[in-house]
């Protein structure tokens, strides 16, 4: 399974055009590597709503940009940040992973063939 659906990508680019398609990817990396921050700092500092807040704005980008593994994944993850320390750190282990696989999977494969 693909870390991005490549048939919405394609369509997004038709729709908004290579210059728009390319800065979005960009931010997109830059939004990626943001929120997976934001969910480590929060979850290390048990701070349950930041994680919800970062998950659900995780959930949208990877929606918008085609990472449908990644978007479910937040979504059953959001539902979860009031668990035990423990059970948190090992099922948002997976999702972060998803979220650096889908943002390297950007720079590689769609910034570097620009």
């Amino acid at each position: 399974m693909e870390v991005l659906d490549r048939g919405v990508l394609q369509r997004l680019r038709r729709n908004v055009g290579d210059e728009v398609f390319l800065d979005l990817a960009k931010q997109v990396v830059d939004d990626l590597a943001r929120l997976r921050k934001e969910i480590v700092d929060s979850l290390d500092r048990d701070d349950f709503e930041s994680v919800r807040h970062a998950m659900h704005e995780l959930k949208g980008l990877a929606g918008l940009f085609g990472a449908s593994v990644l978007a479910r994944s937040c979504s059953d993850l959001m539902s979860l940040s009031a668990s035990p320390k423990e059970v948190r750190r090992k099922r948002f282990a997976k999702t972060l992973a998803l979220c650096s696989s889908t943002r390297h999977f950007i720079e590689d494969e769609v910034l570097k063939s620009a």
